[in-house]
Formats: C-alpha cells, structure tokens, sequence
C-alpha cells in the first residue's frame, strides 16, 4: 500500500523528527489484548472464572474483519459495568493517549521548544488557565416536556440545576438527540393510587349483632359527633353505620370508631367512601305493608279505630298514619286489600240496666244496629264471639250484649271509604323535590332495621316525588340521602406493595403500567429511569407485552430495591444521556485572522 493511500499521519510524522512514526495500535485493540490476556489467566483447568470476558461480546467462529471490528467497538464503547473491567479500560485508554500522543507532540507541548503556529497558539492561551475536564460527571437525565408538546431534542440540549445556598450551578448536556413526547414524562404503575389493605370489621362478644370498623381520617372533621349516622360504600355495596367513638392520637390523627350490622370482606382503604350528615332527612308517605291509598281523604284520623271488609270477613284495622290520604295501618293479619271498604268503628260502653240481665253489665245497641255487623273487638282490638239478646222493656224491644270485655268495645258502623291502591311498594314524599340523584346511597330506616341502598330513579310531580331503590323494601319509616361529608381513608390512595411483576427474573424486572395504551409511544431499546422517592436506576426497554415492560439490567433483587413501591415508583420515559462540566469558547491570541499565515504577534513577558 503506497503512503499516500494511508490516512493522514501528519500529526505524528511532520517534518522536523529524526524517524518516522506511525501507530502499532490505539485504545480498542489495547482493550481487547488485555482481555485475551486475562482471559488467559483467569481460565483454570478449562473452566473460566471471569465469563464475562467470554460472554460479554462473545468472539465469532470464522470472524470476518467487518465482524471483528464491530465487536471491538461495541466491547469498547459498552455501558459501564464492574470495577475491574473498568480498570482495563482505563489502563488501555492511557496507554494510547500516554504512549502515542506523547510520541506526537513531545516537541510541540512547550513553548521552548514548539514550532509550529497552531500549538503555539493554545499554549499561550492556557497561560493563567486552569482548566476542568470536558465532562466531569456522566448521567441519564429525564426531561419533562409541557402537557401536549412532542418533538426532537437535539444533542447538546443543556440544563441546570438550582444551587443550594453558597453551591454552584451545575449544566449538563444532552449527548444525543431525543425524540421527546409529554404524554411518556412520567409512567405511573398499575394501581399504584390504590390501597388494597381491607377495611377490619371485628365483631363485639358482647353484642353479637354490633359489627366494629375503624376508619382513619386524612384529617380533622369538627363536625362529626358521636351517634351520627352514615355509610359506609364502595362502587357497589354499602352498609349503614353510626359513629361510635371519635380518636386522636400524638400527632393528631382521628380515628372513627363505627357501628355496623353487617360484615363485608370487599371493603378495602382505598375503594371505601363514608358518608355522614345527609341533608335530606323525611319520611315518605306510608308505604309498605298494610298501607293504603283511599279516595277519601280527610275522613280519617291518627290512632282510630276503623273496620275493613272483604269477600272473606271483616278485620279490624288502627290507623298509624293519615297523609293525604295515604294511610299506614297496624300490623294485621292479613294485610289491607284493594277494594276493601273501610267502616268507622261505633263505641259501646259497658252498663249495668236495672231492668235488664238482673242488672248485671252489659252492653246496649242502638236501635239502628245493623245484624250483618256483627263484630266486636275490645279496646286491644281483640275479637269476641258474643250473644245479642232481645227483651221488651215497657213496650220497647231493646238488644244488649250480656258480657263485661272492659269499659268499651267497637263494632263496625257507617261506611267511609274504600281502599283505591294496598300495600304501596313505592316510596313517595309530599311536596317538591330536593337535590337527590340517581345513583346516590341512602339510609333506609325500617321498623327493625337500617340499611343503605343506592337510589335508581327518582320520579317527580308538582306535589311529590317518588324514589325506587335499587331493592325491594318492607314499610319505610325514614329515608337519609344527599350526604355533605364525604370521606376517604387515610392513605387511601397510596399503594405499597412492591412494584414488581411475577414475570421478573434474574435477567429483567417486569412493571406493569397503569395505562396500556402508553406503552405505544415506547421504543424497544430505548433507556428509562425508573425512581422511587429515594433511589433511581437507568435501564433498557427490552421487551414490551401489553402493558408490562421488561427492563434491563434487573434490578428487583438490588440492595436498594425495597425503596420501590408501586406508588413512589415512576417511570421517565424522556431520559437522556447527559454530561455536565465546563467549557469555554476558544480563545485566539494575536492581531489579525487566524486563517491567515505568517502572522506576528507579541506576547507578554513576565521579566
């Protein structure tokens, strides 16, 4: 091969030296000498003790030179790894930098002896220079973008920290270009907004009903009492509560103490909500077994006595409530029917008669007394079986009952009303309607029971409005909604588990991602920082399945890999390589252009 074929050597081979030099070899064959050479020594019996210097960049059987110079340079360029493999590099690093630059620019690296303008040049500018190396620090750094913006980042890309108090500002620079998106700034993982410890609901030995829940407050609510009633929900079921005992501890921290009747496994601190103080407290309109709509509605008052009819008897029925014409009755067996007509009960008081049954008590019926009403209760709306007897007294037929069942008993007289709907199974209230939605939970109080149910629909009119829940219901004495305290538990939101995926092995740590969708905007290859609050580690995007990432190298098993949860653990997704140090344009001492030759130029003189 003729010189001129060769690449340029003129900065070692410039007129002026007494032989000619060229370069044996430069920092990437030195790097792969040593390596066969360590190779060599660390192999025992056939066995090597350093794999790495095999497996790392493994050499190919038959390896062309396009092959082995392509291993050469990815084994040279590598990530950084072990201290020792570190050392080598070093070593053949300066062993080409003191060896051959040394060999160059032995006569040009001082002013007594340098010729030529150039060297003479950066010299001079160095006088009273000290300089800092060309990068000081190297790093992976995450650049956020601003919500919306994607684009290139071109290398060199710079930025700075902001210095404590009496530090320096730091700048680092972008190695490489980056094709940013503000949608990957920061990945969060897969529930990690989410709590998953359960809610304890313990049971009291000595009310065996009476079901205990603590729930721990995020922080202090001056409104809430002891015996205040609530519910306590998730998405999909809920119980009603009441509030036992309120707690602080050292730092301030309320607990609640709740009451419930009923035990839930699927209660956890995070898809938990308690409610307190509804706005909407009434009761509706009766409802519910033996109740009744008449078409007669003022003819009725609270706590009379009335009786019903049927196809089958009569029953004997106490009104509990009257409101616009909505009639609640007592329990009763059977219950009121539609069509049932209603009858106003007729007192009869207990007599003694002088010349009737040898004045012995009785009771004495009017004259208008209708036979097919025979039926007669006491005052505890008892039903008896009685005689009616018959006797002229002075030409006057009078009928009694010779009986003594108390100071009063009744029996059906005039007709009233008559039942239009029996057993209203909607639960409707008088006047408009206030701010409840569909969807909503409300207290229902029975006669025996609490319950919370989740309001379907809500039917409106001029005078009233209806609420369906979402189950069938006995009669309803009052109905809690439109709750203005609502709660969640302490630490609701954060996840604390560890963040890792089953899938993980010795070879990637796999994270599942709380939004699939993102990992499409991901790059196989590509690096990412993955940070905790206190600890962050770089890796590599190898494999993407869904939304599990699989990054490299693993790092799940590290000494620092308990300081990941699923909630501090966040993924950039815009990281670069960076590097920060100084730098200072380049000075050009003289009077004239520097691309002109034979300049002159004074320089100072410390005599």
């Amino acid at each position: 091969m003729k010189l001129i074929d060769k690449k340029d050597l003129t900065r070692w081979n410039r007129a002026g030296l007494s032989q000619f030099q060229y370069i044996d070899g430069n920092a990437i064959t030195y790097l792969e000498t040593l390596r066969q050479k360590l190779q060599q020594e660390y192999t025992h019996q056939d066995s090597l003790q350093w794999t790495e210097l095999a497996t790392r960049f493994p050499e190919l059987n038959s390896e062309t030179a396009y092959q082995t110079s392509k291993r050469l340079k990815q084994q040279y360029y590598d990530d950084r790894r072990d201290y020792a493999w570190e050392i080598v590099r070093t070593f053949s690093r300066s062993a080409h930098v003191l060896g051959e630059y040394i060999n160059a620019y032995a006569n040009e690296a001082y002013l007594p002896t340098a010729v030529e303008w150039n060297n003479v040049r950066k010299l001079v500018a160095l006088l009273d220079y000290r300089p800092s190396p060309p990068a000081s620090a190297e790093t992976y750094i995450a650049l956020l973008l601003k919500p919306g913006e994607s684009g290139i980042i071109e290398q060199g890309f710079a930025v700075k920290n902001k210095p404590a108090k009496g530090e320096s500002t730091v700048i680092f620079e972008t190695r490489q270009k980056l094709e940013g998106n503000a949608l990957i700034n920061n990945l969060h993982l897969k529930d990690w907004n989410k709590n998953p410890k359960p809610l304890i609901f313990s049971k009291k030995k000595k009310k065996k009903k009476a079901i205990e829940v603590s729930f721990l407050l995020t922080k202090v609510e001056e409104d809430i009492s002891v015996g205040d009633k609530g519910i306590l929900a998730t998405d999909n079921e809920a119980v009603a509560v009441k509030v036992k005992a309120i707690q602080s501890d050292s730092q301030n921290r309320i607990k609640l103490k709740l009451l419930s009747r009923k035990y839930l496994n699927n209660f956890t601190k995070h898809n938990t909500t308690l409610y307190l103080h509804p706005s909407f407290v009434d009761s509706p309109l009766p409802n519910g077994i033996n109740s009744a709509i008449v078409n007669n509605k003022g003819v009725l008052s609270e706590n009379e006595i009335i009786f019903g009819k049927t196809s089958s008897g009569w029953q004997v029925r106490k009104v509990i409530k009257n409101e616009l014409g909505y009639l609640q009755f007592n329990e009763s067996t059977p219950s009121v029917k539609k069509n049932e007509q209603l009858f106003r009960a007729r007192t009869l008081t207990r007599q003694r008669h002088p010349k009737l049954a040898s004045n012995s008590f009785l009771y004495l019926l009017p004259n208008d007394f209708n036979n097919s009403h025979t039926f007669f209760i006491d005052k505890k709306l008892k039903h008896h079986s009685v005689s009616i007897t018959s006797e002229v007294v002075s030409g006057v037929t009078m009928r009694y009952i010779l009986a003594n069942l108390g100071q009063q008993i009744y029996y059906p007289d005039t007709r009233i009303a008559k039942v239009g709907q029996a057993n209203q199974s909607s639960i409707r209230f008088s006047g408009k309607a206030p701010e409840l939605a569909t969807a909503d939970w409300a207290i229902v109080e029975q006669k025996k029971t609490i319950q919370a149910l989740r309001i379907n629909t809500i039917e409106k009119d001029e005078d009233w409005f209806e609420v369906h829940l979402n189950e069938s219901t006995q009669t309803v004495n009052l109905l809690r909604a439109s709750f203005k305290t609502v709660l969640k538990h302490r630490n609701f939101n954060i996840n604390n588990l560890l963040p890792w995926h089953s899938n993980s092995s010795d070879s990637s740590t796999v994270l599942e991602l709380e939004n699939a969708s993102l990992a499409n905007s991901l790059t196989l290859g590509q690096k990412l920082i993955c940070a905790s609050d206190k600890h962050a580690v770089s890796v590599e995007l190898k494999e993407i399945q869904g939304r599990q990432l699989y990054l490299y190298p693993a790092f799940h098993k590290d000494l620092n890999s308990s300081q990941f949860t699923k909630h501090n653990s966040i993924i950039y997704a815009n990281a670069v390589a960076a590097t920060h140090g100084e730098t200072q344009t380049e000075k050009i001492v003289g009077n004239g252009d520097a691309s002109k030759t034979n300049q002159r130029f004074p320089l100072s003189s410390d005599n």
